[in-house]
């Protein structure tokens, strides 16, 4: 049974996340999670959460795979996992080496699927604190976030920093040089977590030996392919975050250094008062140094030419204090100007000459390599007849540069790619031409439809720009949101007879968004005015399972469960398709 992380609440376990981000939110100090940790109920949710990874079928040095563990009783089951929490048993690990881009080797180690259950049992308790306290501007290894929403922040931020400077800084072998001791302590330091059976856990948990090659482990490196190492990279990180505000809150003594900053006479005031001043406005509606990270990939993006040294300096010393090295032949001061170029994250960011404001294009960073491997991609596939595995490649391709405006390169050169296999006329391999209704492409009977992928999966800039920019700025619907559940919740005995189901109010309100009979938006409604209502009622046999229930309006429950209602009696605004499908599962008769 597949299951996503955001329907945790069917197992019960959501209910614990929501209790530990709001304390997380106050800044409580966590005394008690080992209990969380090795309950059943998240032991059974974390089974399912791995059944439905990729990665299931991948086994670990004892060989053993999803399905057959599938085929053991649960109970065992439950127990061996539990052995691994309390570390009767030492986890294993089988190095598998994976090419970089640079021509390096990256280790990854794949650990035992009791291991891979162990974490993420930690993981369930741990990543709703530390995302109630995570930098918003941290996109890596988090839900719901991305490598493109990251690259879409930095365009944005670089439009309203017209002059300053970028730092755009990379660690060597940050993931291979990370203590875990430390992170253990910036755990305690900075998110409050003082529960020592629980942080005892972390680290026998990470503290694995590699099957091949025979090497001890010291502690030092997060092993990359593991389920707490991402996270833990992001704690460690954090730990430079909360130093940065120091500038950002402008904490400084010295009254003469804030008078030599060259930005606060320019185009601001006339004379020395008024423009110190508004500076001191600036920097509290503002930060003086943003810093935009991907995991170990970041930015800093500021105006003043001190403050992004002073960060710099900064961010070399915490970099001593916890044993990492910058890596100098990928770093760079770049001055922001009106031909500036950023290589980001696999994308190039570049201002345009253009007469409107603030205009850049971001592509592709090396187009010629691209083509390269998706050309001999294309090539080997034609020639094994397995087309599919290029159509996921290339699927791949326009997702992950979703955002870029010129792959319609890509699309043509693939195009004549095939025309010319078309015109070997192979026998292994039968191209046709589609033009159904752009020129598509019938590969041993498979339609390979590339513009049709353009269209799906591609987004123009602008529209990007404007729901990445509407999602990450202050964004007043999240907390609309959480004052009407509070609302709902103060007020709930008069949402209706059936009061004890609104324990699901919040996951209702995250997936559905709005009323299906009315299709008005569930925040613009008034909480007083919800009901929850059975599809199939309990006297038909119904329960009171999540997939039985839905919120509808107070007009709305009305009608579904009207007995004498007729066609006449409807407001035109009603959308009767919904009514007559609710109306039908409660055994009522169809309007027409």
């Amino acid at each position: 049974m597949k299951v996503k992380e955001k329907d945790i609440w069917r197992y019960g376990i959501n209910d614990i996340e929501q209790i530990l981000f709001e304390k997380a939110l106050t800044k409580r100090r966590f005394n008690h999670l080992w209990q969380y940790v090795i309950d059943e109920q998240n032991i059974i949710c974390s089974i399912k959460i791995i059944g439905s990874n990729k990665g299931k079928k991948t086994a670990g040095p004892d060989g053993m795979t999803f399905n057959d563990m599938m085929k053991l009783d649960i109970e065992n089951v439950i127990k061996e996992i539990k052995n691994r929490l309390f570390g009767s048993k030492q986890g294993k690990a089988r190095c598998v080496m994976i090419p970089k881009s640079n021509g390096k080797m990256r280790p990854l180690g794949i650990t035992n699927l009791y291991d891979r259950i162990a974490q993420q049992c930690v993981k369930n308790i741990l990543e709703p604190i530390l995302e109630a306290q995570f930098n918003p501007e941290s996109f890596g290894f988090r839900k719901n976030r991305n490598a493109q929403e990251c690259m879409s922040y930095v365009a944005t931020t670089l439009q309203y920093n017209n002059e300053g400077h970028i730092y755009d800084c990379d660690l060597k072998e940050y993931f291979d040089t990370v203590q875990i001791d430390k992170v253990l302590d910036k755990l305690k330091l900075n998110h409050n977590i003082h529960d020592l059976a629980f942080l005892k856990c972390i680290k026998r948990l990470m503290w694995i030996d590699l099957k091949q090659p025979k090497e001890k482990y010291k502690g030092i490196g997060l092993r990359q392919g593991t389920i707490l190492g991402p996270i833990l990279a992001n704690v460690m990180f954090h730990d430079f975050e909360l130093r940065l505000h120091e500038i950002n809150d402008f904490k400084r003594d010295n009254g003469r250094e804030i008078i030599q900053n060259p930005n606060i006479h320019k185009n601001h005031a006339k004379n020395y008062k008024r423009g110190r001043e508004y500076y001191f406005n600036w920097l509290q509606e503002r930060r003086v140094v943003k810093i935009i990270r991907y995991a170990d990939d970041f930015v800093f993006i500021s105006k003043g030419k001190y403050d992004i040294y002073d960060a710099i300096m900064m961010f070399e010393d915490w970099c001593k204090e916890n044993g990492l090295e910058i890596n100098e032949d990928k770093t760079k001061l770049i001055p922001i100007q009106g031909d500036t170029e950023l290589e980001f994250l696999g994308f190039k960011y570049r201002k345009t000459n253009s007469s409107k404001p603030n205009s850049f294009i971001i592509s592709v960073k090396d187009q010629k390599k691209l083509w390269k491997e998706t050309k001999s991609r294309l090539e080997w596939c034609l020639w094994k007849g397995n087309i599919d595995y290029f159509i996921v490649y290339v699927r791949g391709i326009f997702n992950y540069y979703t955002i870029c405006t010129n792959l319609t390169w890509l699309i043509s050169r693939i195009q004549i790619l095939l025309l010319k296999k078309m015109c070997r006329r192979r026998s292994d391999v039968k191209i046709d031409i589609v033009r159904n209704p752009h020129v598509s492409f019938m590969v041993n009977g498979q339609l390979l439809d590339l513009w049709e992928m353009r269209q799906h999966s591609v987004k123009s800039t602008r529209e990007y720009m404007y729901e990445v920019h509407k999602l990450w700025e202050p964004n007043q619907t999240k907390y609309k949101g959480l004052e009407w559940v509070n609302y709902f919740f103060e007020n709930r005995m008069n949402t209706g007879r059936n009061s004890s189901n609104i324990i699901y109010i919040p996951s209702l309100l995250n997936q559905q968004k709005k009323e299906p009979i009315l299709d008005i938006e569930y925040l613009c409604m008034d909480p007083q005015e919800i009901h929850i209502h059975h599809k199939i009622p309990l006297s038909r046999d119904g329960t009171d399972s999540y997939s039985n229930l839905i919120m509808l309006n107070k007009t709305s429950h009305k009608f579904v469960h009207d007995v004498n209602l007729k066609l006449k009696d409807l407001p035109a605004y009603i959308n009767l398709k919904q009514l007559n499908k609710y109306r039908k599962l409660c055994g009522y008769e169809v309007l027409k």
